[in-house]
């Protein structure tokens, strides 16, 4: 099946004592939402919902899914879920903390701290549109990545591989705080890779950092705090 688009959940739906507020992010293979919980927290929900694997229309909770999909879907599923299992595990102020996953609709859903910001990528081309030099400095580099490899030190010690890190997945919350999204593999034995993904973070404020409030959340990687 080609890559289509799939219908969001729609606003104001609850589901799981959670209740949908708005998408706020969509890729390939999940659609990311910002959600509130019971006492009216705000949470990010990223739904497992591969685009050319599944389909659902507008209107639809529960997406179609070809009968010769359905085997890799049901493994997607399973390293989703995998994925949800191994980032509750990992306690630590640099990595974003996943605070619930469950099953509905056929799928998984998995509830993260939510973060406002902007990814790394948007930051230099909005300063490279406006003519701004440096893009980086080497300063603010240094002390990004010095913070970045302290979250990756944690991932690495539960036993996760980074396995896609770029500007597009550096996250940067308004509160200077640059977070990325990773693409990690969890070893499981027989030494089988299940592809995982999720955010770090850095407690500190980076300087010369200018961010809006747009919200967002990846939930695919680690969150860094400078």
């Amino acid at each position: 099946m080609a890559a289509q688009n799939n219908a969001p959940l729609p606003d104001g739906l609850e589901i799981a004592g959670y209740r949908i507020v708005k998408k706020i992010a969509s890729g390939g293979f999940s659609i990311v939402y910002l959600a509130s919980d019971e006492d009216g927290n705000a949470v990010a929900i990223k739904e497992y919902l591969p685009s050319s694997l599944a389909l659902r229309q507008q209107g639809e909770l529960v997406p179609s899914i070809s009968p010769e999909n359905l085997p890799v879907y049901r493994i997607g599923l399973k390293c989703f879920f995998e994925e949800g299992r191994a980032l509750a595990r990992i306690a630590h102020p640099n990595v974003v903390s996943v605070l619930n996953f469950f099953r509905a609709n056929e799928t998984v859903y998995m509830v993260m701290a939510y973060e406002s910001g902007r990814s790394l990528q948007e930051h230099i081309l909005r300063r490279r549109d406006k003519g701004e030099k440096p893009l980086v400095s080497e300063r603010f580099i240094r002390r990004m990545f010095n913070l970045v490899m302290n979250g990756l030190r944690e991932v690495h010690t539960n036993k996760l591989l980074h396995l896609d890190l770029k500007p597009a997945k550096i996250f940067i919350c308004v509160l200077m705080v640059p977070l990325f999204c990773l693409i990690l593999a969890l070893p499981v034995r027989p030494l089988r890779l299940i592809s995982l993904s999720f955010t770090l973070c850095i407690r500190r404020a980076l300087p010369l950092l200018s961010c809006t409030r747009k919200m967002a959340i990846w939930g695919r990687g680690p969150i860094f705090t400078a």
